[in-house]
């Protein structure tokens, strides 16, 4: 009996360790953490993927629905992006198509029309070695 008690609280411990560490990988990445900051976790406009590795976000626009762009800002912030960037995304026009911009260890690829509203994506770039 005192084997199988040992056994059964090592394997808890292991399967706790484990998911904690997955749950850590998620949670510790920028795209997560600007979220749960931003509290925008459960906005179904705002979208953490590639396991942490990217945010998706669509703004409102005239004629569809979307995040509130405070929210959006805010995840702008809470990610370092330079005022270069901000400057770009704020003068996109709906005929410049789409735009991408880099800086730090993430890239960005938006669109933008004022019926539809901003369209970004923003991805942590992995360096090759």
């Amino acid at each position: 009996m005192g084997l199988g008690l040992v056994v059964g609280i090592v394997g808890s411990l292991l399967v706790a360790s484990v998911a904690g560490g997955i749950g850590s990988l998620v949670t510790s990445s920028p795209m997560a953490a600007a979220a749960t900051e931003c509290d925008v976790e459960t906005n179904s406009w705002i979208n953490v993927g590639d396991e942490g590795r990217s945010i998706s976000m669509n703004s409102e626009g005239e004629e569809a629905e979307g995040a509130d762009i405070s929210d959006i800002a805010c995840i702008f912030g809470e990610l370092d992006i330079p005022d270069s960037v901000i400057n770009r995304l704020e003068g996109t026009r709906a005929l410049d198509g789409g735009q991408t911009a880099t800086w730090d260890d993430f890239s960005a690829s938006w669109g933008y029309h004022p019926d539809n509203g901003l369209d970004i994506v923003i991805e942590v770039v992995v360096v090759e070695k």
